[in-house]
């Protein structure tokens, strides 16, 4: 069975709307099924011309007390084109009489039979249209039913029974809930107040037709009403005969044909001797076996319920004959197969008000099962998608401005689950009060005006959480264009938020940053290389280029003359290598090259090279960060220099400290010699007695390195005079001879004491020459 929310759903898709028909069997499934399926049967889906009907509706609620049916299809008149005094002069026609109908019927009975209605307003179709309303009013009379049955035909017939019946039935409906008269369906609103405008005696009709009728009603005295009896009996006692026959061939050959063709298997069982009276030949089809193995034997039913199923169906039918029945059971046919089965039984009272027999509709559910099991399936695969993705569905109810939410919905909102309240109200409390405005705002755009609802805003908790929620609905509306109901679903998207704050920051970072940043395509790794996508402000600072003029190049293009594979040093070349070889193996590397500006400068850059991949692990792009280095390179050039010069200086003092040493060392030596030769040479004089010759020779020798100690030290200061710049120079001739035997002497009393022996020969000069010398 439907519920009251798939059906009312299934009306408002219908059209495009709920009627207000429908509004007080809301809570009573069985009772809205039923209306709905009348509706659908005798009215929607009845073939008669439309305008037929609603004439015809519309002139018989004049004998509804409740003004709800005649002002609602009144309306619905003048949108199929009658004016409104047209429809004034329909609802103010006197009810036919007894000898009007019977004049009609004379000129119905001269017709030849249709097959179908006449035209509008022919005196056929007013004909028609009288003896209805005289049907509908003396339900007994048979002259006007046969009549009409014999022009018409069966099936005009039974349309024209069907739809009397279901006026008189919305008649009823209408006045056991009278709170529908101060209720108009939308598409009469507009309709209605274009009536008044028109035929302003409209109002004062709806107001006191139902006087009206009654002063009709008076009109006709006792007499006239007691002929009227008279007749009524008389006719029907002399077709009574006739028609039970008629009624019960007819009714045996339906029944037949019936039971014969459906596709549901109709049963017919006795009360007392728990026989089965009947059953229809789709017992076969469906059980698959013989209807004459159940007449035969009945109890023999059981043995095809399924096991798990048998105790319930034994308990449901010793109730088969107290009460209406409905259950579901699994049967196994002969093939093994399982079917699934829906039975519907109901207890027939005869006249003394004893149960008789009892009657049943059993039907094959068994797709319905498979789909009602498929439905299931994917309803728990959306809700778990839904939980997944943090979405939840919702539809608001405009008319009753009740909102449902999915299960998954509230934890999205902070409620725990069962506690939202189901109100537009309640709704709004969830949200950001800054973004409150903005929700009811668009929702009443979409509403009033169609406009697209996709919309974000902020959720508050009630611990004081903020969330950011995205939402996307659609507005059904009827036929007429007014909002009916509001769908849509609700997902959370406070990490896709926080993420997109990070982004803003980052990107913040990088478009302001001083280093200058490429993005690039990870791919091609060969010519022709990487494809730039993204440059920041400090890259066109740092080269001059612009984002657009290197978009879509490779970042090679920065390379000249030195950076290049013929004008590269053994270092370049091998950073280069590096390079190409990072790349190939996707890890990060950080290196300095000479790039060329657009001007063709030339400048040294520090780049790092990240490889930047997906979520999968797949690389999708390098990002360069690099800087300007040429200041840098520069001082250290100029650090190197200074290095290299105080390392020569520091060579150079290290060799004049060198020099001085061995400066102090052969001044000592030369200081020393003289001072050995006069001490030898005074001792020797102090202790030894030499002739005078000797004598003088020593005296000679003593006095001479006298002489020469005493040039030593000239040269030292000399020596310290070249040092202050204070040098000045006396130009003389040396005779060598003389220098060279001094040396001699000076050394030859130590060569005496170690047994050397010294001799001075100069070769090629005579001692006339060493004496001028």
């Amino acid at each position: 069975m439907l519920t009251s929310e798939q059906i009312i759903s299934e009306i408002s898709e219908y059209f495009g709307y709920l009627p207000s028909l429908f509004v007080p069997a809301q809570e009573k499934p069985l009772v809205l099924e039923n209306l709905w399926h009348q509706t659908l049967t005798a009215y929607v889906n009845n073939p008669l011309p439309v305008l037929f009907k609603e004439k015809l509706f519309a002139y018989l609620s004049r004998y509804c007390c409740v003004p709800y049916s005649i002002v609602c299809h009144s309306c619905a008149l003048g949108q199929l084109g009658m004016s409104a005094k047209q429809i004034l002069h329909l609802l103010a026609s006197p009810t036919p009489t007894q000898e009007a109908v019977e004049e009609i019927d004379k000129a119905i009975a001269l017709s030849t039979p249709l097959t179908s209605l006449p035209e509008p307003d022919s005196p056929l179709e007013k004909a028609i249209f009288s003896c209805c309303v005289y049907i509908f009013l003396n339900p007994q009379d048979t002259i006007c039913r046969e009549r009409l049955h014999q022009v018409l035909g069966q099936s005009n017939y039974d349309r024209l029974m069907a739809i009397l019946a279901y006026i008189k039935t919305c008649h009823l409906w209408v006045e056991a809930n009278p709170a529908l008269a101060y209720q108009i369906d939308p598409p009469a609103t507009a309709a209605l107040q274009a009536l008044f405008t028109a035929e302003p005696q409209l109002v004062e009709f709806f107001r006191n037709y139902n006087e009206l009728v009654r002063q009709e009603s008076r009109k006709q005295g006792p007499l006239e009403k007691f002929k009227s009896k008279i007749q009524h009996l008389k006719s029907k006692i002399s077709s009574d005969r006739k028609r039970t026959q008629e009624e019960l061939q007819q009714n045996q050959q339906l029944f037949q044909q019936l039971t014969e063709n459906i596709r549901q298997v109709f049963w017919i069982a006795s009360h007392w001797h728990n026989q089965i009276l009947y059953i229809s030949p789709a017992y076969e089809e469906i059980w698959g076996r013989p209807r004459q193995q159940l007449y035969e034997n009945p109890a023999s039913f059981m043995d095809f319920i399924h096991p798990d199923d048998r105790d319930r169906v034994i308990a449901a039918r010793q109730k088969q004959f107290l009460a209406e029945l409905e259950i579901q059971y699994r049967i196994i046919r002969p093939d093994g197969q399982e079917r699934w089965i829906r039975d519907r039984a109901f207890p027939i009272i005869n006249a003394s008000g004893q149960i008789e027999r009892s009657v049943g509709i059993a039907d094959d559910i068994t797709e319905g099962k498979q789909l009602q099991q498929e439905l299931w399936q994917s309803e728990q695969r959306l809700k778990m998608a839904l939980e997944a993705a943090r979405m939840g569905r919702w539809e608001w109810n405009i008319l009753t401005n009740k909102i449902t939410w999915s299960e998954n919905l509230e934890p999205l909102f902070g409620l725990e689950k069962g506690t939202f309240e189901g109100t537009y109200a309640a709704f709004i409390q969830c949200v950001h009060p800054q973004d409150r405005e903005f929700v009811s705002q668009s929702v009443r755009q979409a509403v009033e005006s169609g406009a697209e609802y996709d919309i974000e805003f902020r959720v508050v908790f009630p611990d004081g959480t903020i969330r950011y929620c995205g939402s996307k609905g659609y507005v059904f509306r009827d036929s007429f264009g007014n909002p009916l109901r509001m769908t849509g679903v609700d997902i959370d998207i406070t990490k896709r938020k926080l993420i997109e704050q990070q982004l803003r920051l980052s990107e913040s970072v990088v478009v302001n940053a001083k280093d200058a940043i490429l993005i690039a395509e990870a791919e091609p790794i060969d010519e022709p290389g990487l494809r730039i996508l993204y440059a920041n402000a400090a890259f066109t600072r740092m080269t001059g280029y612009t984002c657009d003029e290197i978009l879509g190049r490779s970042p090679w293009f920065l390379q000249g003359a030195k950076s290049d594979a013929t004008g590269l040093d053994k270092a370049q070349r091998a950073t280069l290598d590096k390079v190409r070889t990072a790349i190939q193996n996707w890890e990060p590397i950080c290196f300095e090259i000479i790039n060329y500006r657009k001007d063709g400068s030339e400048f040294w850059a520090e780049i790092s090279l990240v490889p930047v991949a997906d979520e999968t692990g797949c690389y999708t792009h390098w990002i360069a960060i690099g800087r300007d280095t040429s200041d840098r390179k520069q001082q250290e050039a100029e650090h190197q220099m200074l290095l290299a010069a105080e390392q020569a200086a520091r060579s150079a003092a290290e060799a004049a400290n060198r020099s001085k040493d061995e400066f102090l060392a052969i001044v000592s030596h030369e200081l020393r010699s003289p001072l050995n030769a006069m001490l030898g040479w005074a001792r020797l004089l102090r202790t030894k007695k030499f002739d005078a010759a000797k004598t003088a020779q020593g005296l000679e020798i003593i006095e001479r390195n006298a002489r020469l100690q005493t040039q030593l030290i000239e040269d030292l200061l000399d020596l310290s005079r070249m040092i202050r710049g204070k040098l000045n120079l006396n130009r003389s001739q040396v005779n060598l001879i003389s220098a060279i035997e001094a040396a001699i002497d000076v050394i030859r009393t130590s060569a005496q004491s170690k047994n050397i022996q010294l001799n001075f020969t100069i070769e090629g000069t005579t001692e006339e020459d060493k004496s001028q010398k």
